[in-house]
């Protein structure tokens, strides 16, 4: 059963415990353009998502794929909508904004130091691209060879955010991606669609030749 976010943390009291950090946070999304009235609801929705790690016992260094579902699940009784978007029970598409920026919120704090991940997803695209040049080599279609791209990102995307190392993957890693429920919003392809089975088929293979345990693989890691 879900953890019910229950209504005894106030704004004030985020406010006061993470005055800090939702400081950084703002500034973070001030660097990279955001507009005032936006970053309004970006830290609505981060106080939000501090207050409910706070209900469930979760902290920040241990938040993976698995607690932000557990957090777009769960049973919402959190905040009055006086700050930020509501949740989803009352508008839903407010809702997927909102979880949206719980989301990046979340990158903030990977890339602060604040919540522990892989950090392999460059070096991954790199090794993979290899491949990926050499399958055009082998007659694969350019756009083949593109959706297959597209497809290795969101793999690594899911490799990072489940905190899964790259030298950790196997065969029984594909199954996992391809039924995972998907938060990776700005991936075209679905794992496990139709549109999705031929590039899923090169992961597999890609896989079986460059085997985790190959020293040129090895160096990637």
């Amino acid at each position: 059963m879900r953890p019910v976010c229950e209504p005894r943390t106030s704004w004030h009291d985020i406010n006061d415990l993470y005055a800090e950090l939702l400081s950084e946070f703002r500034v973070y999304l001030q660097q990279a353009g955001t507009a005032e009235r936006s970053i309004r609801f970006y830290l609505g929705s981060a106080r939000h998502f501090l207050a409910w790690l706070r209900v469930d016992g979760t902290e920040l260094e241990t938040i993976d794929d698995a607690v932000l579902l557990a957090f777009r699940d769960h049973d919402c009784d959190c905040f009055p909508s006086t700050q930020g978007f509501p949740w989803a029970k009352r508008e839903p598409e407010l809702g997927k904004i909102s979880m949206l920026q719980a989301i990046r919120f979340v990158s903030f704090l990977e890339n602060k130091g604040k919540t522990w991940h892989p950090d392999k997803i460059a070096r991954g695209t790199q090794y993979f691209e290899g491949y990926s040049e050499q399958c055009l080599e082998l007659g694969y279609r350019e756009r083949t060879v593109r959706d297959f791209r597209t497809y290795i990102q969101h793999f690594l995307m899911w490799l990072h955010r489940t905190r899964v190392p790259l030298k950790a993957i196997n065969q029984e890693t594909i199954p996992s991606f391809l039924t995972h429920d998907c938060l990776c919003h700005n991936y075209a392809l679905p794992p496990a669609s139709s549109e999705g089975q031929r590039p899923a088929k090169l992961l597999s293979r890609t896989l079986q030749i460059t085997s985790p345990n190959k020293a040129s693989y090895q160096r990637m890691l």
